[in-house]
């Protein structure tokens, strides 16, 4: 649960004053608002180059085209994790190359190499529930191979590696502002993160019906734009999101202090190189469903992130076994986490957790 209401009303004179301006300027698409939000954005993720557009889906279609990912060609990305990727590998004819993932959730760079072939284009790594995957290696296989990288952040802004933002390290990075997100508007949008200005050229004309100015058509595109409005409240909210991945840093580690003794809860791990910002507080249980109707008895909201990995969904041709993400969609469980949550309702969750671990 986001506490989308509560968030509102801790900054409600930033966004009624936002929304207000916007209005009374009368721009709609385009436009002042959404440039000083993508120099905002930059800002924030060390001075790279920003193009918004109107999701995260859009965002990893038009990484796609910009890196010129074609029918056959072959990307590389989790098993395990949310569908964008690779539905949008498929719509463009390109082949989705599935790889397991670690520990962390994350896509698990020792299986990646095994799946390189000589028609393998791109890696998509997805920095899942707010940690960023090891990028050192992926990097080195990038140099060797002659791949590029494509970092799905959508759901790690504000995370980093090694020092770098989440976004930065490889050839391009999305991210979404769908609602609940560390950073979410109040309807879609999204963004692309490149360090290239060649890039940043090739996805602008991407997101504008592929035209190098009106009416000069150089590539197929799409008419993919971040809302005006929808970029005036991202103004208002990023000067607030270290604030607030922050508290939900705090609330993890509280979480986690909490639920160490117990045995049959496993709590997320950290990777010494990366920063978690916690977009979700994922546990794992083999009660999983149990724990689930437990909680929800009670009043406490929890979710399943992801219930079927991709490799069992209908739109993929069975191949192969995926162990770790199997596991994953039936022992996973993503509990209350929030900067907005209370400490009455953070002790509400632990208690309840604690009392039925020990008595399970």
């Amino acid at each position: 649960m986001a506490y989308l209401d509560r968030e509102y009303q801790s900054i409600k004179g930033e966004i009624d004053k936002a929304w207000e301006v916007t209005v009374r300027n009368g721009q709609f698409i385009g436009g002042d608002a959404v440039n000083a939000f993508e120099s905002q954005l930059s800002k924030y993720l060390s001075d790279s180059y920003i193009v918004s557009c109107a999701n995260g889906t859009d965002a990893l279609l038009a990484a796609y085209l910009a890196l010129d990912i074609n029918a056959g060609d072959e990307v590389i990305m989790p098993a395990y994790g949310y569908i964008s990727a690779y539905e949008m590998c498929k719509l463009i004819g390109a082949i989705p190359v599935l790889v397991d993932i670690n520990d962390y959730y994350l896509i698990d760079v020792k299986q990646i190499e095994n799946k390189i072939s000589s028609k393998t284009k791109a890696i998509v790594v997805q920095h899942l529930f707010g940690q960023v995957a090891n990028m050192d290696p992926i990097l080195e296989l990038r140099n060797r191979y002659s791949i590029k990288i494509i970092e799905d952040t959508a759901q790690s802004i504000g995370s980093n590696y090694r020092w770098k933002m989440a976004g930065t390290i490889g050839d391009i990075g999305t991210l979404s502002f769908f609602p609940t997100k560390n950073l979410g508007c109040y309807g879609d949008g999204g963004a692309i993160i490149t360090n290239s200005q060649e890039m940043v050229a090739s996805l602008s004309q991407i997101c504008k019906h592929g035209q190098s100015k009106k009416y000069n058509h150089e590539r197929i595109g799409m008419n993919s734009r971040l809302d005006t409005l929808q970029a005036s409240i991202l103004s208002a909210k990023l000067p607030h999101l270290s604030k607030w991945n922050a508290r939900r840093t705090s609330i993890a580690q509280i979480y986690s202090e909490s639920f160490a003794s117990l045995e049959n809860i496993a709590t997320p791990s950290i990777a010494t190189d990366s920063t978690h910002t916690y977009h979700q507080y994922t546990i794992k249980t083999q009660q999983r469903d149990q724990l689930q109707a437990y909680l929800k008895k009670r009043g406490i909201q929890s979710t399943i992130y992801y219930p079927k990995p991709i490799h069992e969904q209908r739109i993929h041709q069975p191949e192969g076994s995926y162990p770790m993400s199997e596991r994953m969609a039936c022992e996973s469980l993503s509990l209350p986490i929030s900067p907005f949550l209370k400490y009455e309702e953070i002790e509400m969750v632990i208690k309840s957790i604690v009392n039925w671990s020990r008595n399970e």
